[in-house]
């Protein structure tokens, strides 16, 4: 966990303004960060997102759902 950490900072990407060169997204709060199997069905996450709603797999493998969310704020 901790490569995969390193790596994603080292990976970082800046919004940036096409005209002006300026941060246009100051913040991006993400709900749902990877998947949890191990939810059991009357837990908060569970009722909330399901096991299944995050953008990683629970190994950390980059889902449809994380490149679709990419693709728009890049």
């Amino acid at each position: 966990m901790c490569n995969y950490l390193s790596k994603k900072k080292k990976t970082s990407v800046k919004i940036k303004g096409k005209k002006t060169g300026k941060t246009m997204v100051k913040a991006v709060s993400i709900w749902g960060w990877q998947d949890d199997p191990t939810l059991s069905e009357g837990s908060y996450g569970y009722a909330m997102n399901g096991p299944y709603c995050g953008l990683f797999t629970e190994l950390y493998a980059v889902k449809d759902s994380f490149k679709n969310v990419y693709a728009v704020l890049k």
